[in-house]
């Protein structure tokens, strides 16, 4: 969480400085007065403050928060020890989320793949992000920047697809959501690589509250937005609200990744 404060810090700052020097221009440039074009005035300046205040806020958060050390950053990810994830994201100019556990340390990381480098840059438009047009690649990578998994985001207008990929290429599932079926509240299906059924996935309420069972009514994962038990410590006091995931304890690695792939997706959206 160290490095989400950090970048969100440096983003605030820079963001605010730029919204300054506008108002500074406009005022001596443009500005013909209050009744006529104030309101930009008044907006610009407004957004420099707040900026700059959020900027010193995150500042102060990261440097309560410790350094990771070496070990933590490059120890290996283990999927079958990990029960539960924050999903944070990461200020960029490309959609980056960094999934942390809950000490605040980042265990892996979500990004535009930078295998095409032409694809990557397109990823910087929100619409082409999602696949529109162009398929979009992401990897699930660790904090050492070793590839773990992959997948890839096509939306045609009315179905958005996802596929999952090993580190080796080989495709894991799939995951199929219909425009027209999920307008509220998010829905979609989770397949197998052969096309068999793997998950039915439904929202329980428009903030995306989502609970999934398997054939035996058991829990497989539960997302939670806001409702957080570590809101409190110290790595989590600085941000109001939290997306939370918690898996079941009997599920494989390749589902864990999978809905980690769906989640990114839909908080994306």
């Amino acid at each position: 969480m160290k490095k989400i404060y950090r970048k969100t810090s440096i983003f605030s700052f820079v963001g605010g400085s730029i919204a300054a020097i506008y108002a500074i221009v406009f005022y001596f440039v443009w500005f013909k007065g209050f009744s006529v074009n104030g309101e930009s005035l008044i907006v610009s300046g407004v957004s420099a403050i707040s900026l700059l205040i959020a900027g010193l806020f995150f500042n102060n958060a990261q440097q309560n928060l410790r350094d990771e050390t070496m070990a933590e950053i490059e120890s290996d990810v283990h999927f079958e020890n990990i029960d539960e994830l924050i999903l944070q994201w990461m200020p960029s100019f490309y959609p980056t989320m960094h999934n942390v556990n809950a000490a605040g340390i980042s265990l892996f990381q979500i990004l535009p793949t930078k295998r095409r480098p032409f694809a990557r840059k397109l990823t910087a438009v929100k619409i082409l992000s999602e696949g529109f047009i162009l398929p979009a690649t992401y990897d699930i990578l660790d904090m050492k920047e070793e590839l773990l998994a992959s997948f890839t985001m096509w939306n045609n207008g009315n179905r958005f697809l996802l596929t999952l990929h090993s580190r080796d290429g080989k495709r894991i599932g799939y995951f199929e959501q219909w425009l027209t079926k999920s307008v509220l509240k998010n829905r979609g299906t989770l397949f197998h690589e052969n096309d068999r059924v793997w998950r039915e996935l439904r929202s329980n309420n428009m903030a995306g509250d989502i609970d999934v069972l398997d054939d035996k009514r058991k829990m497989t994962a539960k997302y939670r937005f806001g409702r957080f038990p570590y809101a409190l410590h110290p790595a989590f006091e600085a941000e109001g609200v939290h997306n939370y995931i918690r898996f079941g304890s009997h599920i494989s690695n390749e589902e864990k990744l999978a809905y980690t792939m769906i989640f990114f997706f839909w908080l994306k959206k």
